[in-house]
């Protein structure tokens, strides 16, 4: 036998004692059986019940939910309604095409309001004056300007730069305010939109006239195929106001040959009375460009069908769309405003085209902010100049001379009553 077994066979026979078994410091209690279902259940659980949400927090997420729900529901719906208003719009009567710019022809009219809108718009915006201001101020926007965007020859004071630029910093603040804390349209209406067109037309004979809270007359409005005419809004239009002597002068005739309610296409005591150009649609920044343009439309459509209507006083035939001199128009979303130009056709519809590329301004930064002043001074002067001594002589003097009798006037022009 090897050495080796005879170790192996003395290891086998040593008796060794096994370890003691560790008992619990208490009594085991009987474990319980737990059906399969129910322990399922309690391995779903979270593992610290204490943390589980109460009743009331699950019925209150509930609700936030849907109340999420229902505002992403509205939003869709009234995104839906827009997109369905400008199809109507299309086949509306009369017809109202809501088009890109090199969709179709400009007539003659209409090309010459588009070159004076946008020609070189992007050149001479900034005052002279100003460029060493920006550059202290804002040292990496003045390198994104280029020299041609400054007006070296323009001759304000330094007491005139100082109250420009004040005025024009704070609008820009109010700007990035509403954009970085998501304001509503109220924010962007009223301390963005507002004193730009203030800055704008100052020193003209046009002033920022309120609308949003006004009804347009519904006779005026495009006859749609499946609904009733819509009653949007613009926010702002251009009203002709009664400081200047000349529009006085107009209006108290106007007035005293009973045709003084009938100028523009809204039924408020006091806008009817006016004689309004152009139109501003508002939205927050996250708004629906669809929505802006479904109230401009429909605003602008308002505004040719009135002022055609007002013609057909005087005229021996009928007036077309087409007759009558283009209007301009602005969707506002955010910072971002998209210009329009409306005018008529030989088959009598309203083409709305926009929104047009070299007139692009917003109101982001010092360049895109001069660039918008500077495209509503160049609107303010096309309805100075060309659209005005047109309304007068086309339109409004016809309104002072004309006897047509009462059943004409019904079956022809808007009534007197509202």
């Amino acid at each position: 036998m090897a050495p080796q077994d005879s170790v192996w066979r003395w290891l086998r026979e040593i008796d060794v004692p096994s370890d003691p078994a560790i008992s619990p410091p208490y009594p085991a209690s009987p474990t319980p059986s737990v059906p399969p279902q129910r322990k399922r259940r309690i391995l779903d659980r979270p593992a610290h019940p204490a943390k589980r949400l109460r009743k009331d927090d699950f019925d209150s997420d509930k609700s936030a939910s849907a109340a999420f729900d229902r505002r992403s529901r509205q939003q869709r719906s009234t995104a839906s309604r827009n997109r369905d208003r400008l199809q109507d719009l299309r086949v509306a009567k009369p017809a109202v095409l809501c088009e890109l710019p090199w969709t179709i022809p400009l007539p003659d009219n209409a090309a010459s309001c588009c070159a004076s809108l946008t020609d070189h718009l992007h050149q001479r915006v900034i005052p002279g004056g100003l460029k060493d201001r920006i550059a202290t101020a804002f040292p990496l926007i003045a390198k994104t300007i280029p020299d041609h965007a400054y007006d070296d020859a323009d001759t304000r004071s330094d007491r005139e730069l100082d109250q420009l630029w004040e005025l024009v910093i704070e609008i820009l603040e109010q700007a990035r305010d509403a954009s970085r804390y998501q304001q509503d349209y109220n924010a962007w209406s009223h301390k963005v939109v507002y004193p730009t067109l203030q800055l704008a037309l100052r020193g003209t004979m046009l002033e920022a006239e309120s609308v949003q809270s006004q009804s347009i007359n519904s006779e005026l409005l495009p006859t749609m195929p499946k609904e009733e005419p819509t009653q949007q809004m613009c926010s702002y239009t251009f009203a002709f106001h009664r400081h200047s002597n000349e529009v006085a002068q107009t209006y108290q005739a106007l007035g005293q040959a009973g045709r003084g309610d009938l100028l523009s296409p809204t039924t408020d005591p006091n806008t009817k009375r006016l004689i309004l150009f152009a139109g501003v649609g508002v939205l927050e920044e996250n708004g629906g460009k669809d929505d802006a343009l479904a109230q401009l439309a429909s605003w602008l459509a308002a505004s040719m069908e009135n002022t055609r209507r007002l013609g057909n006083w005087s005229a021996s035939t009928p007036r077309s769309y087409c007759d009558l001199l283009p209007l301009i128009g602005w969707t506002v979303v955010g910072h971002d405003w998209y210009t329009y130009i409306a005018f008529g056709s030989d088959q009598d519809q309203l083409h709305i085209l926009g929104p047009w590329r070299s007139a692009a301004a917003d109101t982001r930064d010092l360049y895109g902010f001069f660039r918008l002043v500077k495209l509503l001074q160049r609107a303010s002067s096309y309805a100075t100049s060309r659209y005005w001594p047109w309304l007068r002589q086309e339109i409004l003097n016809g309104l002072r001379t004309s006897t047509r009798d009462v059943v004409h006037r019904l079956d022809n022009g808007p009534s007197s009553e509202s």
